[in-house]
């Protein structure tokens, strides 16, 4: 093969994944809690993250790390809202 004939099959392999990662895009929005890749169709949105799935939408940061608890966990004395392991570390 000619070094053209090479750069020709390079160019065209990555034109090729970069339509698929656009489409890819199009597709599928990242879950700002748990990362994961979520079908555009089934996004949701909660007061504290803006792009989340199905299971993190019931979900808030955590006030001390920013890891995800239940919006059930009742606030401190102080109206701040921590996981098990900040509670732990504050005792």
């Amino acid at each position: 093969m000619s070094v053209d004939s090479l750069l020709l099959e390079s160019c065209r392999a990555d034109a090729i994944e970069e339509m698929m990662n656009d489409r890819f895009e199009e597709e599928y929005e990242i879950c700002e809690g748990c990362g994961r890749y979520v079908p555009v169709g089934e996004v949701y949105g909660n007061e504290w993250l803006g792009c989340v799935c199905a299971e993190c939408r019931e979900m808030r940061p955590c006030d001390g790390c920013g890891r995800l608890i239940p919006v059930h966990v009742p606030a401190n004395g102080d109206g701040e809202f921590y996981c098990a392991e900040c509670i732990r570390l504050l005792l």
